[in-house]
Formats: structure tokens, C-alpha cells, sequence
């Protein structure tokens, strides 16, 4: 792993591999099955490759994407799943509570894809290209020579050929895959990303990045990621309101994320109230436009969870 000398940044880990359809919950479901048994688990042990079902890079790139996306962490010495993993496919093998028992939802590709792209230390390449890269169109060459402005910049010690497999990563991960015969069968499975139609290829060399409505994302995900930036805001300034810059083109919002154009973020925000069940208020007062709670000691985590309940079941 190759860092900035500030450690806020992310420069490979993957093993080139992109993150598969069916990886966060083969992570996670691994882990709970060695903690069943008594044990830690070992991602880098023998049985890992075979309970995982793929060789010993693709299972390195399996526990860095689990990692990377919040639904493993790091306690201690130990890989654990993540108190959100937990949520969403069950604390236990077969849990009646889980809102998404074998990751089959697209709830979660794009839970995934929030976690990892709105923070610059999580995977930084396709960070930067989401919250920093303006332009709609975009190829490989253009995005390597501003990141390599960008880690420069920034003082990070990292090769051009390391850039060269990030960006190659995240093209891969959020395009279709090219079926091709010779291609082995785990490099057919498309992405959990390119479902979510955030990038598109123009043509073999040129990728456009538009911002526009995304259908399959739920309004009531769109608020919890819209708190959960509020969360971290705050952790650096508290302040009792959001304003509509800070939700739409502020590095790390969820307009910038999630790719909203302005109409599609717009509606959406005035759903807030009637979504958040009176909770949240999305305000209009000479032309300045912010998200408040009403109650200002609400516990914003226990909104949280019952918006990613909402957003899971409709």
C-alpha cells in the first residue's frame, strides 16, 4: 500500500482486480463463519482460498474492497465485519433482520459505491474523479495526468505505472465488462459498480460522467448519505443546518457522488420531510436553501437506520 505522507490518501491495495457482484457478502459471510467456529478470521490462511472460492490475490483484493467500502474493519489485529454489514446481510447466518441477506440489492451497490468515493482515503483515484474531475468526458491519459498533478501537489510518493493500474480499476469497476471467450469466468462477473450506469463508455477510449436522475437510487438512501456527510461535516465544524451547496457540488456530497443533475437533487430534497417522517425540514427563505432538524437534539443515527430500513423495503 502506497500513501501520502499525510495518510489521507489511497493509492492501490486491489491487485488490479475490481470489486465483484457477490465479494462484500463472501467477505463478510467468511468472517461470521469463522467467528462461529471460535475463531479469527484469517484471510491470508490456506482456507481462505477455498472457502472464498478464488486464488490468493483475488482474496488480498476481496478483504481491501471490504475494507475499502465499510463493510469490514480493522479492529486491531483482527478483520471483522463492520457494524453496518451486520444491517444489511444479518449479525448471523439466515438473519430475519437482514435488510439484504445475500447482497442482491442495488441498495447496496450504491451504499458501497458512497462509502468508497466519499472518502479520499478509501480508494483516491476514483475519489478524485468523482469529486474533483469536472469535465463530462474523460480518458485514461487525461485522468493519469491530473492525477499525477494531484499527487504531486499533495507530496504523495506514488509511480506513474501505480496510477496507471488505479485508474484501469476504475474504469473496469464502473463500466460493463467485455465478455470475451478467452476471458476466465471470474472476469466475466460485471463489477457491483456498473450497475449503477455512472460511467459510460463513449467509445474504446473516451468515458463520460453525466450528471442526471438516478432511478434505481431511493430517495430515502439519498437522505441517508446526505446525513451521513452532514455527520462528518460536523465532525470538523458543527452546524445546525446544510445548505444546498454542501449537498450538491461540495467535494464528497452526495450530488457529487451520486451524479444528481440539479432538478433530480432538487426533488429529492423536497421529499425530505415527508420522508424523514416530520424530522428533517428542507428550507426556503430568500433563495437560501438549507436542510435543519427540527429537533435539534435528534439522534441522527437512529434517522439513519430507519432511512436505510425505508430505502431497502420501499
Amino acid at each position: 500500500m502506497t500513501t501520502s505522507k499525510r495518510k489521507n490518501f489511497q493509492f492501490s491495495g486491489h491487485e488490479t482486480f475490481n470489486l465483484r457482484q457477490n465479494w462484500l457478502y463472501k467477505a463478510v459471510s467468511f468472517c461470521r463463519e469463522s467467528l462461529k467456529r471460535g475463531e479469527s478470521p484469517n484471510f491470508n490462511g490456506p482456507d481462505a482460498m477455498v472457502s472464498l472460492g478464488v486464488g490468493k490475490n483475488m482474496v488480498s483484493s476481496l478483504k481491501w474492497w471490504g475494507l475499502q467500502t465499510g463493510f469490514l474493519e480493522n479492529c486491531g489485529n483482527r478483520i471483522l465485519p463492520s457494524e453496518l454489514s451486520k444491517v444489511i446481510f444479518g449479525d448471523e447466518i439466515n438473519d430475519d433482520r437482514a435488510l439484504d441477506p445475500f447482497g442482491e440489492s442495488l441498495v447496496t451497490a450504491w451504499l458501497a459505491h458512497w462509502n468508497l468515493c466519499s472518502r479520499p482515503n478509501k480508494f483516491t483515484a476514483a475519489w478524485y474523479l468523482f469529486n474533483v474531475y469536472n469535465d463530462q468526458q474523460v480518458s485514461r491519459e487525461q485522468l493519469q495526468k491530473r492525477l499525477e498533478t494531484f499527487v504531486e501537489e499533495n507530496g504523495c510518493n506514488v509511480t506513474k505505472n501505480t496510477l496507471k493500474r488505479d485508474i484501469e480499476v476504475v474504469f473496469r469497476s464502473y463500466t460493463l465488462s467485455q465478455r470475451q471467450k478467452k476471458d476466465k469466468y471470474e472476469d466475466k462477473v460485471d463489477s457491483l459498480f456498473s450497475c449503477l450506469g455512472l460511467i459510460s463508455s463513449a467509445d474504446s477510449s473516451v468515458f463520460e460522467i453525466i450528471r442526471t436522475h438516478r432511478g434505481t437510487l431511493p430517495t430515502a438512501f439519498f437522505v441517508w448519505a446526505t446525513l451521513d456527510h452532514w455527520e462528518r461535516l460536523n465532525e470538523l465544524s458543527p452546524s445546525k443546518s446544510l445548505d444546498w451547496f454542501q449537498i450538491s457540488f461540495a467535494a464528497n456530497s452526495p450530488g457529487r457522488v451520486f451524479k444528481l443533475s440539479e432538478r433530480d437533487l432538487n426533488e429529492r430534497l423536497e421529499e425530505v420531510e415527508s420522508i424523514s417522517s416530520g424530522k428533517l425540514l428542507w428550507t426556503d427563505q430568500l433563495g437560501i436553501k438549507n436542510l435543519v432538524c427540527k429537533d435539534p437534539n435528534l439522534d441522527l443515527n437512529s434517522i439513519k437506520r430507519e432511512l436505510l430500513i425505508r430505502a431497502y423495503r420501499g
